[in-house]
């Protein structure tokens, strides 16, 4: 008879079983019995045992070798490639149960910048041996990712030494400040499992994150412009309010109301308390305009002007979030009698002006006679008016006006019909948008009326000075993978000592690392640089993404682009650009190294290190 004796052996592929846990062999032994025909084939054989353990665990390895007895070392061969076998024990068990602590939380965008969002798990099953996982999925939210919030990663990692028969969890999220007016936002996430073995607790699924506006944020509006003026012959007159500062996500409202000065209420005009709403989306561009059109009566009476006061004031619900500057919050409308004949009626003979600063030194102006004879010199007067198109043109620094009327000579013959008066145009070397000057004409005696439709002329002053021009302050940043948050900053670099103007930049990103797993960078980031200074530093933050695996150290490049072509600024082309290496979490490597040492001195395998992590080497 011959023996070979059967030796458990260490799994170097999985989890190894636990004889008497997971298993029973049932003899150590095989013997292949003697008999006179030599029938070599016979195959003996042994049981194995397998036991139900009731523990949510991996799929478990048992590997079984042949061994001959020393004694029979000589005459035996066991055959290789046929030395071992493995069996595979699949895992039936379950009964991890997970969900959030709330349902719903609350913070502010201006006060939490960053919160835990907590839940539970219970192990229904009592040992836990493997990794599990969740997911966090978005859904249903009314906030914008990257502009509202920061969710590092959407993976909850369950590890197996942390569950027991209760166990918290946490997942931080970062809460974004922006400047923008808007309603409070909901972040709604949803807990999903991504594994059989993982049952989410169907009235603890989700979680509400209720993110209150920053009651520091605002939107300005003001008066369009303080001096109006309008015929009674006409049926209205159009006072409109515009958005200066700030960024609308909400509806918000003004309020007009008129106060009689010479003018009556219900005799030559329709007054009262008016509502003006700005809508969502709106801000300082061309439909940030909300205007009211104020009823205008012909009394067919011969009188002088008349006048009246509107004001703009904010609505007792939006008076946090609505800012009126005292110098643009009236403007004073005047209601100019309709001509009889023996007046004569003046205007514009132009009313817009276009020109670049520097390139011409002044431009002319001119009123014109357009109806009536003149029997004596007549003066009207010149006025600059605050209406705003855009930036208003600061007199002395953009503009020189050499005189505050114009006069029309009277000759017999009635030949001089236009008069004129020069407006120079100064060049400040101040990188800026485009500059207005709004003039008016006014009648200075009863003789004279001033036209409506030809009451006042524009100038747009378009720049030309030196370019804005930005440079990388750094070519490159060397940062650990755990780091967190990495401001990338660039430097102006302009010649002038003052920019008014806000550019944006465009950014990509590649390299070796993976954008979203490795590192987060936004689309674009804007230079708030209305009164910088040359050598002020401007940023944006990265996010440096921890994945708590050992890897190679990695990098990836920034650069950065002009996002509007019309603008003049520019960045240096050799300081465009800027590296980020990110240098491995020197914990992840030590484990690396104490993972290689235990399987240099024992053969076992540690399987999964990135997940073993702290416990690695105890395991």
């Amino acid at each position: 008879d011959l023996t070979v004796m059967l030796m458990v052996l260490n799994s170097t592929v999985g989890d190894t079983a636990i004889p008497g846990h997971d298993y029973i062999l049932g003899s150590q032994t095989l013997t292949f019995m003697y008999d006179e025909s030599n029938n070599i084939n016979s195959t003996p054989c042994v049981n194995v045992t397998l036991l139900d353990d009731d523990i949510p665990e991996n799929h478990l390895y048992v590997t079984i070798g042949l061994l001959v007895a020393s004694i029979d070392s000589s005459d035996v061969l066991i055959v290789p490639g046929k030395n071992l076998t493995t069996i595979l024990i699949l895992d039936d068990d379950h009964g991890v149960l997970v969900g959030f602590n709330e349902r719903v939380i609350q913070v502010n965008e201006a006060v939490n910048h960053s919160i835990n969002i907590c839940g539970y798990l219970t192990s229904l099953m009592g040992i836990w041996k493997s990794n599990l996982s969740s997911i966090l999925v978005v859904t249903n939210s009314t906030v914008k990712e990257l502009e509202d919030y920061i969710l590092p990663t959407s993976t909850i990692l369950f590890p197996a030494w942390s569950i027991s028969g209760g166990t918290i969890w946490c997942q931080s999220i970062d809460i974004l400040n922006d400047t923008i007016v808007e309603d409070s936002q909901l972040l709604i996430l949803q807990l999903v499992s991504t594994n059989p073995l993982v049952e989410v607790d169907g009235n603890y699924s989700t979680i509400t994150i209720n993110i209150t506006e920053d009651s520091n944020d605002y939107i300005e509006v003001q008066m369009q412009c303080t001096l109006l003026s309008v015929s009674e012959e006409n049926a209205t007159a159009t006072v409109c309010a515009m958005i200066t500062v700030g960024v609308l996500e909400k509806s918000v409202s003004v309020v007009l109301q008129t106060h009689s000065i010479t003018a009556i209420d219900g005799k030559d005009y329709i007054g009262g308390l008016f509502t003006l709403t700005f809508t969502s989306g709106q801000s300082l561009s061309d439909n940030s305009f909300q205007c009211l059109s104020l009823i205008v009566l012909n009394d067919n009476t011969f009188e002088n002007n008349e006048t009246l006061l509107i004001t703009l004031n904010s609505t007792q619900q939006d008076a946090g979030i609505v800012r009126i500057p005292h110098a643009r919050n009236e403007l004073l409308l005047t209601i100019i009698e309709y001509p009889s004949s023996d007046i004569v009626e003046i205007g514009m003979v132009q009313d817009y002006y276009e020109v670049v600063e520097g390139q011409k030194p002044f431009v002319t102006i001119c009123a014109a006679l357009y109806h009536g004879k003149l029997g004596f010199d007549v003066v009207v007067l010149l006025k600059i008016l605050n209406c705003s198109l855009g930036d208003a043109a600061i007199p002395g620094r953009n503009y020189i006006l050499h005189s505050e009327m114009i006069i029309f000579i009277y000759d017999a013959l009635n030949s001089i019909n236009t008069s004129c008066v020069n407006v120079t145009i100064l060049d400040d070397s101040i990188p800026e948008n485009t500059l207005y000057v709004t003039i008016g004409l006014f009648e200075e005696s009863s003789n004279v009326f001033i036209i409506p439709a030809r009451n006042q002329t524009k100038i747009a002053i378009l720049d030309s000075d030196t370019d804005f021009v930005i440079s990388m302050q750094y070519r490159q940043y060397l940062v650990d993978e755990t780091i967190g948050i990495v401001p990338i900053c660039v430097v102006a670099l302009d010649t002038s000592p003052f920019i008014r103007k806000n550019v944006t930049f465009t950014i990509t990103a590649n390299g070796t690392a993976t954008a979203g797993s490795d590192y987060i960078v936004p689309d674009s980031f804007i230079v708030d640089s209305t009164n910088a200074m040359i050598g002020d530093i401007f940023c944006f933050n990265v996010t440096i993404i921890d994945d708590e695996a050992v890897g190679n150290d990695l990098y990836f490049s920034i650069s950065l682009a002009v996002h509007d072509s019309n603008t003049r600024a520019r960045i240096l082309p050799y300081n465009s650009t800027t590296e980020v290496k990110i240098t491995e979490d020197t914990t992840d490597l030590s484990l690396q190294h104490e993972c290689e040492r235990i399987y240099n001195t024992t053969q076992v395998k540690l399987w999964d290190c990135s997940f073993l992590l702290k416990n690695c080497i105890n395991f």
